[in-house]
């Protein structure tokens, strides 16, 4: 295989030499091809679990709701209780969230977590988006961007905002919530206000009908009036969102693959010439085709490379939750060039098959 290594790179120097622009052109269709399909696979996930968070879809939530205010201190009782249990140890309370409307008319949002991930608590995020926020931030908010009147030119994390009688620093805005003005750790919550009109419990994603009721009876003992919601298992908007997404881009994938397959196509045509000498001289077919898989395995595995780095590097722009494991790239990378392969054999054998029947070497 090193003679055929160093036939074909040979081949690819000279094909440079005698067409640089074309060949920078096709290097260049090639790595965004590359990017492309990397980038459609993992923004149709990003797309799928950024719905998912923001609706709740796919996620268990137990949602309680008492007929009357009543302390957090019911909560932390509940969440005490249910960790000491079978079923608690078994399925731990991943978060919890508790809820109170101030005399504002602010709803108010104490949780275990505040995360753009996570973004069902809030809503579109314009500030703070980068990552998540911690408890070891300081005494934070994320805040409803219509309470400081935001507009775009503003840049209001860092900033301190006073909410009834307390100071937070603001490390995230976010608008378009229908739900909550403002979301500030759970501890914080306590301390300010200690009671909650209702309440979120979110559970692992394999929790099950069997712990559900056992966690609804926990409830019950500490708050016998008020409505509950449990989680269902039936197929979820998200799901269904993600599985046209997913089709979607696809779709898209599969175009961009043919476009690839044609810039080979393409390669295969500029080089004729080349390949017909190589008949000339005595080369069997099957060194002829070596010769082509040899120009794929360089040119495509090069520039899908290029292509999957310049799409890890576009994540920082986007979002660090663009998620692109090594099991995607190898997929990507693997079934697009099975298709390439598969593309290249045919129109090698084709061509050699072409230059038998003209009989190109004058034989018998």
């Amino acid at each position: 295989m090193k003679s055929v290594f160093y036939i074909t790179l040979k081949d690819i120097k000279a094909f440079y030499s005698r067409e640089k622009r074309l060949f920078v052109f096709y290097l260049a269709s090639m790595v965004i091809c590359a990017f492309m399909i990397n980038f459609s696979y993992s923004f149709a996930n990003y797309r799928g679990e950024l719905h998912d968070s923001s609706t709740g879809a796919g996620t268990p939530i137990v949602k309680v709701r008492p007929d009357e205010n009543i302390s957090t201190d019911i909560l932390d009782e509940i969440m005490e209780t249910w960790g000491a249990s079978d079923n608690g140890q078994k399925y731990p309370i991943a978060e919890y969230v508790c809820f109170v409307q101030n005399d504002r008319g602010m709803q108010i949002a104490g949780s275990s977590f505040i995360s753009t991930k996570h973004s069902i608590l809030t809503g579109l995020w314009v500030e703070g988006y980068w990552r998540d926020i911690s408890p070891e931030d300081g005494k934070v908010i994320a805040l409803n961007g219509r309470y400081l009147d935001y507009t775009d030119h503003m840049k209001m994390t860092g900033e301190v905002y006073e909410l009834d009688g307390q100071e937070y620093i603001i490390s995230g805005v976010y608008c378009d919530s229908f739900m909550n003005d403002a979301v500030i750790f759970y501890d914080d919550f306590v301390k300010a206000y200690g009671v909650m009109d209702s309440f979120w419990l979110i559970m692992p994603s394999d929790f099950d009908d069997t712990a559900a009721n056992a966690l609804v009876s926990i409830i019950q003992e500490y708050i016998p009036h008020g409505t509950m919601e449990l989680p269902v298992d039936d197929v979820t908007s998200g799901e269904i969102f993600s599985i046209s997404n997913k089709t979607q881009y696809s779709l898209i994938i599969v175009v961009l693959v043919y476009f690839v397959a044609m810039l080979y196509n393409f390669w295969h045509k500029r080089n004729l010439p080349v390949y017909t000498v190589y008949w000339l001289v005595g080369m069997t077919p099957a060194k002829i085709v070596s010769i082509a898989v040899a120009e794929l395995i360089l040119l495509f595995g090069g520039t899908y490379i290029v292509g999957f780095l310049l799409n890890l590097f576009v994540r920082v722009f986007i979002s660090e939750y663009l998620a692109v494991t090594p099991a995607d790239f190898i997929l990507g990378f693997g079934l697009t060039f099975a298709v390439m392969l598969l593309c290249v054999i045919k129109n090698m054998r084709r061509m050699c098959r072409s230059f038998s029947v003209t009989n190109l070497r004058g034989e018998g």
